[in-house]
């Protein structure tokens, strides 16, 4: 059975395992991630407003290409959320928090040396979907660890 695990020679459900282990400094790190995880998915969408000026004058793009930019986070968010609900089941919430976050931080870098203010959009929406994708893997995978009295 998936939902046991063998100690002792006798199986063990995974929640009397969950219960009995103690809350202390591995459930602190975990969240400690997720924190950080969030710090960082917000200061890369805050930051957006700041890039308006310098976007304006090196793409030569208008207030309508720039509502664009902002409305393509959010479609990324939407997008990456759905494809996480397919990725962290197929793949497991660790390995898809640990290949989304790479790639979101990966199409950050590219923004910055993008040709054409097309290239940021779609950019910026791709890498909202990677933070999607983090972002629901990560509460996934912090709640899996604890117990299931804390769960709520």
């Amino acid at each position: 059975n998936e939902e046991q695990v063998v100690g002792g020679g006798k199986a063990i459900p995974v929640s009397d395992v969950l219960d009995a282990l103690p809350l202390g400094r591995f459930h602190a790190l975990h969240l400690a991630r997720q924190v950080i995880a969030w710090a960082v998915f917000s200061i890369s969408q805050e930051i957006t407003p700041y890039l308006f000026p310098g976007l304006q004058r090196d793409f030569s793009v208008g207030r309508p290409d720039l509502a664009h930019l902002a409305s393509s986070s959010a479609l990324g968010c939407v997008l990456g959320s759905i494809a996480a609900c397919v990725l962290v089941d197929e793949w497991g919430r660790r390995a898809t928090m640990l290949t989304a976050a790479p790639v979101a931080f990966m199409l950050n870098l590219c923004m910055a040396m993008a040709p054409s203010f097309g290239v940021v959009l779609i950019l910026r929406g791709i890498q909202a979907a990677a933070w999607a994708m983090v972002k629901t893997a990560i509460v996934a995978w912090y709640a899996e660890f604890l117990p299931t009295h804390s769960r709520g």
